[in-house]
């Protein structure tokens, strides 16, 4: 089984305040500081219920504000949805366009629950502000946390980040403060307005959308939240004491989630191997899916990328030095190399040949045989079989060639209007990135025509084929989209996924960012495992 791997983007995914559901939009210019409420108001027709009893409540942020309330600073109809098991809200633009969704997620918190929240959720910028001492200065804070009042926790934050890659700006408030956190890069976006008024805060966190524009209107929707809070409540922490624990789902009083109250089905049994490749390392991993575990570190040679497994073997392509080794998967020794005296890139594998694509165009190795075939001579970028045939992607050329297995001719050409990249064949259709249209399309095989077209903001790292859906990666999330009906899911990724493949009942995750492989279960998005792998990973394949 072999998936498609493209190259990695650098790109940051923040966490502000609460895990956050799926989600990505486009990055907007830097903010300013936050107007007052009172300069943006809104109306204050109350949807939650206010209690003024001693009795503390259960909090359900989805009450707070309605959809009609939200959807002006959004620009669009939207749809309200709790954000698992976080306790937090999300208000999410209907757009249509699942890679460029727009997303406002709300929470709020009192007592020592708000201090833990605070420094819970963005503690998580920790690791990501580009400061390595940051973390440290996190836990000197999380130290003194007894003994501060939630608005000298949260200057205090602000001040940690001063200097940083998180835009950290003051709010003054007559009654209170806050802060206004921003980040950006030309792949995310993400804003969190933070309000503290005693010991309660108000948390809005905006992904996506013209950021210039959002502090005031969030300003307007968090003096509307403080009016509509109950006297005495809270989130999460039911005893009040600040000790409380966030999973991925959440009963919310026995309204679950669409995902959160299916059966997990246990991990599908297999005998193959997760195979990932370290291109800096030079070196190629085997991984147990059965254990989740690293069992072999295998050292090939220079820049590693693409992998395929077939047939009991396993291929690894180099991309700098036109070289193909093949790795016994029981002795995890490389036992061939080949030299193909030019530049490859990708790599795919039947039980009976070995296709390479790259500057030296396709060649073909009969495996039974050991013949060599020269079969196309222009440039080719990315190669997948299926349909009884093999597709090569031309982006140059905007095209994509079918070759006959058996002729080793090319015996159709279908002409697109965009440079094609990544390749891959799933249920029965021939998918390809068109990189500077930014298109996810679909290609019926059997019409050589445009079946389906999947519009996508930044970049697809990579494509993997799963139970009746194709797979592929985006910086902040991993998509799905089912054939035929072309609907459309996804999932928020634990780590910045750069290659994928679906194996054993899973979805596997190389991230080039973080050094790890990540393990999810598809239905739910839990994590099912994280295995360390300590160096930058990106090309990923599964099989016997």
């Amino acid at each position: 089984m072999r998936t498609t791997a493209l190259a990695p983007l650098k790109v940051i995914l923040v966490m502000l305040l609460v895990l956050l559901p799926a989600c990505n939009a486009p990055a907007g210019p830097a903010a300013e500081p936050p107007a007052t409420a009172a300069d943006t108001a809104l109306p204050t027709e109350p949807v939650a219920t206010v209690t003024e009893s001693g009795e503390r409540v259960k909090l359900d942020p989805c009450s707070l504000l309605s959809a009609d309330e939200v959807s002006p600073i959004l620009g669009g109809p939207v749809q309200v949805q709790p954000a698992g098991g976080t306790g937090g809200c999300a208000y999410s633009l209907s757009s249509g366009d699942a890679a460029g969704m727009v997303q406002i997620v709300l929470s709020a918190a009192q007592g020592e629950e708000a201090k833990a929240l605070t420094i819970l959720g963005i503690g998580f910028l920790a690791g990501f502000s580009g400061d390595p001492s940051i973390s440290a200065e996190f836990e000197a804070l999380n130290n003194d946390l007894p003994g501060l009042s939630l608005l000298e926790l949260v200057t205090r934050l602000g001040d940690i980040f001063q200097g940083t890659g998180v835009n950290a700006i003051p709010v003054e408030q007559p009654d209170g403060g806050g802060l206004w956190l921003l980040y950006q890069t030309d792949a995310y976006s993400q804003g969190t307005l933070l309000l503290v008024r005693g010991d309660e805060y108000v948390s809005l966190t905006q992904i996506g959308g013209d950021m210039s524009a959002e502090p005031e209107g969030l300003a307007a929707l968090g003096e509307v939240v403080f009016e509509r809070l109950p006297a005495n409540f809270y989130l999460l922490d039911e005893d009040g004491d600040g000790s409380f624990s966030i999973g991925l789902s959440d009963d919310n009083d026995g309204q679950a989630n669409d995902k959160t109250g299916e059966v997990q089905e246990p991990p599908e049994v297999v005998n193959g191997l997760v195979w990932v490749s370290a291109p800096n390392a030079g070196q190629v991993y085997a991984i147990d899916p059965m254990a989740d575990e690293l069992i072999a570190t295998i050292d090939v040679g220079r820049f590693p990328s693409d992998i395929a497994v077939a047939g009991g073997k396993v291929w690894v392509v180099s991309e700098t030095e036109g070289t193909v080794w093949r790795i016994d998967p029981t002795s995890y020794e490389v036992v061939q190399t080949l030299t193909l005296n030019g530049n490859t890139l990708h790599i795919d594998a039947s039980q009976d040949a070995l296709w390479v694509v790259g500057g030296l165009g396709v060649r073909m190795l009969d495996l039974n045989t050991g013949t060599r075939y020269d079969v196309v001579y222009n440039p080719c970028y990315d190669v997948t079989i299926g349909e009884n045939s093999v597709w090569v992607s031309q982006t140059q050329d905007q095209q994509l060639l079918q070759i006959d297995p058996v002729s080793h001719k090319v015996v159709a050409t279908v002409k697109l209007e965009g440079q094609p990249t990544g390749i891959l064949y799933a249920h029965g259709y021939v998918w390809t990135v068109l990189l500077d249209k930014k298109e996810l399309i679909a290609i019926d095989p059997s019409a050589g025509q445009v079946a389906h077209s999947e519009p996508f903001r930044y970049v697809v790292h990579g494509m993997a084929a799963g139970p009746e859906r194709l797979w592929y990666t985006h910086p902040t999330a991993l998509y799905n989209i089912e054939a035929g009906t072309w609907s459309t899911d996804a999932l928020l990724p634990a780590n910045i996924p750069s290659g994928i493949t679906f194996y054993a009942g899973s979805l596997w995750a190389t991230s080039s960012e973080d050094g790890v492989v990540t393990r999810y279960h598809p239905q739910s998005g839990e994590v099912l495992a994280v295995i360390d792998v300590g160096t930058d990973v990106v090309g990923i394949a599964a099989g016997e």
